[in-house]
């Protein structure tokens, strides 16, 4: 899982309240709508 990996590096220049908080914002307006528009297929 590539993500994992940058995330972690992501994590280890910026503190984690910003990551996590970027993660819940592409989550919320990237991801979900991506999903519900079948662009993207979580098995």
């Amino acid at each position: 899982m590539a993500e994992g990996g940058f995330l972690l590096l992501f994590c280890g220049k910026y503190s984690f309240p910003l990551v996590l908080t970027l993660v819940i914002l592409w989550l919320a307006f990237i991801a979900v709508p991506a999903e519900q528009k079948g662009l993207l297929a979580f098995e």
